[in-house]
């Protein structure tokens, strides 16, 4: 029987996260197969939330091992600030900026390191966090991804913060129909995504 609980981010948590990143890279499905690189998405999505914003990164474990966790940042431009000074500049270092005729997926995704921001067109006076939830398909399906997305939500107004966005796959009809019953809805898309927010209070 698998115990599962929620946790604190532990820095030797990492290489587990960028496990569970790749894994859940997919719309919640591995994405091992489309990458080379097994590190290159938890390079984006998920390891400079935890360096940098560990109060806000929350761990699903079951029977101690992760299996999932949500992250994210209270204040989306001071984070993307610091990822252009300090963290995309190493990331640079080791991945060459890749041809746009180069349509493999760590090229689509080493190129966002070399874009001049990542944040969405939306009002971010209005939403100025933002997270990501990813849960192996074993931790899916428990209420654990809402145990975890209320608990940064709590984290999120006892800071102040007005409102959080997070983006999702248009084709992932299950995520969407899980974020609005959460009270997220649409304030922007593009051909590929949706970008979800709502207000906190």
């Amino acid at each position: 029987m698998t115990y599962f609980e929620t946790r604190k981010f532990h820095y030797s948590d990492l290489p587990r996260l960028y496990d569970i990143c790749l894994k859940t890279g997919l719309m919640g499905s591995d994405a091992s197969h489309l990458y080379q690189d097994k590190e290159l998405l938890g390079h984006l999505y998920v390891a400079p939330y935890a360096v940098k914003e560990p109060a806000l990164c929350t761990i699903v474990t079951g029977n101690g091992m992760p299996l999932g966790y949500v992250c994210g940042t209270a204040d989306s431009i001071v984070f993307e600030k610091e990822c252009q000074e300090n963290w995309y500049p190493v990331l640079k270092d080791r991945y060459p900026q890749a041809h746009t005729d180069d349509n493999r997926m760590d090229a689509i995704i080493s190129r966002l390191f070399y874009q001049s921001t990542l944040l969405p067109n939306i009002d971010l006076t209005l939403y100025p966090a933002h997270l990501h939830i990813n849960l192996l398909p074993e931790a899916q399906g428990k209420g654990l991804g809402g145990k975890c997305l209320n608990i940064a939500l709590q984290i999120l107004i006892k800071k102040g913060v007005t409102g959080v966005y997070l983006t999702v796959f248009i084709e992932n009809q299950r995520a969407i129909r899980f974020y609005q019953k959460f009270g997220f809805s649409e304030v922007s898309r593009n051909p590929y995504a949706l970008v979800l927010a709502r207000t906190l209070n």
